[in-house]
């Protein structure tokens, strides 16, 4: 484990590294000029809104949903890696938030939409660095891409091959702008980047392909279907690039993209839907199991539980509490009255300290209440006050009951739950053996 760590740390410096240093040419002003994949015609005059909209149209709205929709979906993957670090949701939402950010990103760059904010067309833009983005969320697409893979379990043989390839070349791409290299240079990296691509997704589409129509997995059929898709959108988008048909290039990929994604969504979506579902399974049992079921308050293994976490101060009181004379009862009226008895000193204990702390079930006719932030009047008073209540009772068919009661409370020499236990028991027997009466409930 200690291991694994220290690769993920290694692993995360790389990444800050070359982020940093894919930014530093922005910074700096030093962008270099780029090959593209938009036509040599000439961008879009301001006043010639309908012509843009219907040129950019698939264009826009892919890149507006998918800004969008990444934003929210790294948020709340964000906030899932902060809540339940036990789980591999969070940074899988982060993964795919960044992938479709980055899809969004791509689209937004390598089409024509920003052409009349560049400086060409009087706008603010630098065509240089928006050709720069383009390649940089080109490159980070499948890096990412294969990261919610590896996070959601679907690794294939391969793969760490391909990651590091993908790395190397992305590494080499940012030292060729630190260079300053001709334009025709960088066209070398963005054919090893689609080679790669392309061996990618056939690698996956070979250990998943069968479940494409014969799934013995629901979300590796998905899986397998987004990859294939996409492989398919993805040659004819670069045959068209080939072909010069550039304006059919980024709808074609776009639509692969389009596609990977809603797959990629379903099949986080099914893994935190199934997790979330085990979650209340598991929290249900493990309520059942600290709950009495006679009682309906907690139980020996709740109260044991919660002392191990127990600061023991001035402010911690425990009661504890023993029905009297159930024996009897239960020899001369039947043990259904017996438990109808215990449960009614249940209820008495748990509304007279509702207030002041939580109420446990912990032997047969014994009770426990543990109050973290009480003082002795308090407790004094909850006592009284179940007393004076409970005296009320008028049903003389029923046998009137009675509660033998003692508390304690940390400090002077108590200063661990059972040294509190023990000086709270004492305190019940001699109420218990006491000459004035116990206290009816």
């Amino acid at each position: 484990m200690t291991r694994l760590l220290k690769v993920q740390k290694k692993k995360k410096l790389i990444w800050v590294i070359l982020l940093a240093a894919a930014f530093f040419p922005v910074l700096a002003g030093r962008v270099p000029a780029l090959p593209s994949s938009k036509s040599a015609s000439a961008p879009f005059p301001l006043t010639d809104i309908r012509q843009y909209l219907a040129y950019n149209l698939f264009a826009i709205l892919f890149s507006v949903i998918a800004l969008f929709l990444g934003i929210f979906i790294l948020a709340y993957g964000a906030y899932l890696h902060r809540r339940i670090r036990k789980y591999e949701w969070g940074r899988a939402g982060i993964s795919l938030g960044l992938f479709i950010l980055l899809s969004g990103i791509w689209v937004l760059t390598d089409s024509r939409i920003l052409d009349v904010f560049t400086t060409s067309s009087g706008g603010a833009l630098d065509s240089s660095v928006v050709h720069y983005f383009s390649f940089l969320s080109f490159m980070l697409l499948p890096l990412v891409f294969l990261s919610f893979l590896r996070l959601l379990t679907f690794d294939f043989r391969g793969m760490s091959v391909i990651e590091a390839l993908l790395m190397l070349n992305f590494t080499v791409f940012l030292a060729l702008i630190f260079l300053g290299v001709p334009k025709n240079i960088y066209f070398f990296s963005l054919l090893t980047h689609h080679f790669l691509m392309f061996l990618l997704m056939i690698l996956a589409s070979a250990r998943h392909g069968r479940n494409f129509f014969c799934p013995t997995d629901r979300q590796k059929q998905n899986i397998a279907r987004g990859v294939l898709l996409f492989m398919v959108f993805s040659i004819a988008a670069l045959l068209f690039f080939l072909f010069s048909r550039k304006q059919v290039y980024a709808a074609l990929y776009g639509t692969g993209f389009l596609i990977l994604i809603l797959y990629m969504i379903k099949i986080l979506v099914h893994r935190m839907t199934t997790a979330y579902q085990e979650i209340l399974t598991l929290d249900t049992y493990k309520a059942l199991s600290y709950t009495d079921v006679l009682t309906g308050v907690k139980n020996r293994n709740a109260f044991m539980e919660y002392q191990k976490t127990l600061r023991i101060d001035g402010q911690v009181c425990l009661v504890v509490a023993d029905v009297n004379g159930l024996k009897q009862i239960n020899d001369l009226f039947g043990h259904r009255l017996g438990d109808e008895i215990i449960c009614r000193a249940a209820q008495a204990l748990q509304e007279a300290f509702s207030s002041l702390g939580v109420c446990y079930r912990i032997g047969g006719d014994e009770f426990a209440v543990i109050c973290e932030h009480a003082d002795e009047e308090a407790v004094k008073a909850a006592l009284a006050g179940m007393k004076l209540e409970n005296g009320k009772e008028t049903d003389a068919a029923l046998p009137r009951i009675s509660l033998a009661c003692g508390y304690a409370f940390g400090g002077g020499g108590i200063d661990t739950p059972q040294a509190l236990f023990d000086a709270a028991d004492k305190a019940m027997y001699r109420d218990k053996n006491s000459a004035h009466a116990p206290l009816d409930v």
